[in-house]
């Protein structure tokens, strides 16, 4: 008689999303960004990190992740003069010790300059 091992191939796989509280904003607002990484493959990632183009580093979604688990993290920014137009930021998230694993998501959340119409001119008021 013998005996047969079936041996699953490994398989790496990360996925990441991020979201906003809103898709527009106005200067001095504050957007709630949340980052979500899954572990979509058949072996534990041992050595996750995140970083955020704009933002930095995702602490909360670094370190171990076993298949099918996710980890959930929140970052905060305030918008900036210099962000009127589109604010586009990008998030990476990677395992590097089993293998390289790489996945991005963007999001885009538009910028309105402060409305013309907030401001008021008051004339006096002159009688004939």
């Amino acid at each position: 008689s013998a005996v047969v091992n079936i041996v699953e191939p490994t398989a790496l796989g990360v996925v990441v999303a991020k979201s906003a509280n809103t898709t527009q904003a106005e200067v001095g607002d504050t957007i709630t960004y949340t980052y979500q990484i899954t572990n979509t493959g058949n072996v534990t990632l041992t050595t996750i990190t995140a970083n955020d183009d704009q933002l930095g580093e995702v602490a909360g979604l670094a370190g171990e992740l076993t298949p099918n688990a996710s980890r959930t993290a929140t970052l905060s920014y305030v918008v900036q003069p210099a962000d009127v137009g589109t604010l586009v930021t990008t998030v990476t998230g990677m395992n590097s010790l089993r293998g390289s694993v790489v996945a991005d998501d963007t999001f885009t959340v538009a910028v309105n300059s402060p409305a013309e119409s907030a401001r008021q001119i008051f004339l006096p008021r002159v009688e004939n």
